[in-house]
């Protein structure tokens, strides 16, 4: 009798590194697959979560994800369906669903996950911007930038104005100071001019009496 011994390992993986599917495109095979046939049931555990980079609603899109798959003896591998939703909703970036890999059993040392087994299921967006809603941003950004230029050309003209007004109420000071100072020296310019004046009079009145005086004695 010869015994020969199975030194073989079986490996599961999952068949693509990574899956691209559009919203509406219905349903999609996510295969988890073995390296070889083995002669009893192989079983994994596929747990979903979201990648880092993902979009906002790939959890809506596929569900949290936790499912074992069986593949039977003599197989080398098992599939699971997905249908993501085709929402309305305009993603900025695609979104992104990772899924990975533990092993559930047999727990035989010739059956092995190697390591950190993952792929990840890409979902394309298919809903396009509505006509002008790029221009949105545009033209709220253009009504606020021109509101704030109103608001600054009012307070650049409101200080234009207490400016001027300043000015107009520092030269109404400085003429009548001017015209304060220049009142005294007029009246003293009138004063000499009566003071002349008199004189030119009593000067006068003496030439008069004097060439009287002159008739008299002749």
């Amino acid at each position: 009798m010869i015994l020969v011994t199975d030194d073989d390992v079986v490996h599961a993986t999952f068949e693509k590194t990574n899956y691209v599917v559009g919203e509406g495109e219905g349903t999609f095979q996510v295969c988890v697959v073995l390296s070889i046939a083995a002669v009893r049931n192989v079983t994994v555990m596929v747990t979903g979560e979201l990648s880092l980079d993902s979009g906002a609603n790939s959890a809506a899109e596929l569900g949290t994800l936790s499912v074992e798959v069986t593949i039977p003896p003599n197989d080398t591998g098992s599939c699971l369906s997905f249908t993501p939703s085709d929402d309305s909703e305009v993603e900025d970036v695609d979104e992104q669903y990772r899924l990975t890999m533990t092993k559930v059993s047999p727990d035989d040392p010739r059956f092995e996950v190697d390591g950190d087994v993952f792929t990840i299921v890409t979902i394309t967006d298919n809903d396009a911007d509505e006509p002008g809603s790029n221009l949105l941003p545009l033209i709220v950004g253009a009504s606020v930038g021109g509101a704030l230029l109103a608001v600054i050309l009012a307070v650049l003209c409101i200080v234009c104005l207490c400016i001027w007004s300043v000015n107009v109420k520092r030269q109404g000071f400085y003429h009548t100071h001017e015209d304060s100072q220049a009142a005294p020296t007029m009246l003293r310019y009138s004063a000499s001019l009566r003071s002349i004046s008199s004189q030119s009079v009593v000067v006068m009145e003496g030439k008069r009496a004097a060439a009287k005086e002159n008739e008299f004695f002749v």
